[in-house]
Formats: structure tokens, C-alpha cells, sequence
């Protein structure tokens, strides 16, 4: 086992299972967070980056049953808000 608390049904149980979320959310830029934590959760976060460096995330988090089918338009939109974030920073 990877993690020493058993997570929610779909949490990664190796540290394979961990990479292959990883690389997903690297590929996507936002990480999806489906029934890792809890049953019937799932979340959405994408990194705010500032010269380069992440510095903070947004955060989408809402149960399963209203919001897994949203995730992907849920990730574009983070991805874009954490965009206007970031430029709002880095001009002040």
C-alpha cells in the first residue's frame, strides 16, 4: 500500500497508480480527484504559476452524483481562471 490511510475507493494503492495520476494531470493541467478522499467526492484543482513556479491552486470540490460528469469543463475553466490569477500577480 502506498498511502498509510486507505483513502476513498479510488485512491491510488500503489506508487504506479500515483504516476499514472500524476502524468494525467501534467498532460490535462488540472488533477481530478474522483472518490479518493471519500465516497461520492470529487474535486478539481489547477496550479497557479508565477515565473514559473506554483504558488497556489483553485480548488473545485462537489459531491460525485452533481459533479463528475462536469469535471473536464470544471478543469478548463480552473485551468483558465488560475491563468488570470497568475497574470494578476505577477503584475502587482
Amino acid at each position: 500500500m502506498l498511502f498509510r490511510s486507505p483513502g476513498g475507493p479510488a485512491a491510488p494503492r500503489t506508487a504506479a497508480a500515483a504516476r499514472r495520476r500524476i502524468a494525467a494531470a501534467r498532460r490535462d493541467g488540472f488533477a481530478v480527484s474522483d472518490e479518493e478522499l471519500d465516497t461520492d467526492v470529487v474535486s478539481v484543482a489547477a496550479p497557479i504559476r508565477v515565473d514559473g513556479r506554483t504558488v497556489a491552486a483553485v480548488v473545485l470540490t462537489g459531491p460525485g452524483y452533481r459533479f463528475r460528469a462536469d469535471v473536464g469543463e470544471a478543469g478548463s475553466a480552473l485551468v483558465a481562471a488560475a491563468a488570470e490569477i497568475a497574470a494578476a500577480v505577477a503584475a502587482s
